[in-house]
């Protein structure tokens, strides 16, 4: 998708990250609340992510390597997503939500999925670490973009379908960095700006 974007000799996939945080400011600044800001401090903490895996430096900067910054940058991203949708749900405690069983078997399906391919291709233990703890954070951000899709339902899971899009970007990388699978990772930039047109539009 990103090629779409290109404008001369400024990549696409810059361009639509920049777009897809103007558009979260936007809205912010037309229907202004706390999680809508929050909305637009996960984007822009994306958009800061993208930058730096696509940028020109070096494999490190400053003795850190590019992949743990930009993972450090998302990792905040999904906090604040996490934040503001939890801030969404009304019935945290006082009701039973469906959202709870959702999320916890899609993260036990992931997480399986992960530890097959480490033993599978015998990747770097510390990279599965990494990629495990990560994996906790997205979900983190999945869990209340899931309770708050099963408590208003309708369009609410159009926000979930955004949350399972991102997590099949970053499993997409994930098999590039675990297993060495490159195949895959050219739909990264389909399901990535997809799943976060959708976390910003319908919380």
């Amino acid at each position: 998708m990103n090629k779409y974007f290109k404008i001369k000799n400024i990549p696409g996939s810059l361009v639509l990250t920049l777009l897809l945080s103007l558009t979260a400011l936007i809205l912010y600044i037309i229907f202004p609340s706390t999680y809508r800001f929050l909305v637009f401090l996960a984007m822009a903490f994306s958009s800061v992510g993208d930058i730096i895996l696509m940028s020109d430096f070096k494999n490190k900067i400053s003795g850190v390597s590019k992949l743990v910054l930009g993972a450090s940058a998302f990792s905040v991203s999904h906090v604040l997503y996490f934040a503001s949708y939890l801030q969404r749900v009304t019935k945290l405690f006082t009701e039973f939500n469906f959202g709870y069983i959702f999320s916890l078997s899609l993260f036990l399906s992931v997480l399986i999925f992960i530890i097959s391919l480490k033993i599978k291709y015998k990747s770097n233990t510390s990279m599965l670490l990494i990629s495990v703890t990560y994996l906790f954070i997205i979900f983190l951000a999945n869990l209340s973009v899931s309770l708050y899709a099963f408590e208003y339902m309708g369009t609410a899971f159009l926000a979930l379908l955004g949350s399972i899009s991102f997590i099949i970007s970053d499993l997409l990388i994930g098999l590039d960095i675990l297993a060495s699978i490159t195949k895959f990772r050219k739909y990264v930039w389909w399901f990535y700006p997809i799943g976060q047109i959708l976390l910003i539009l319908f919380i």
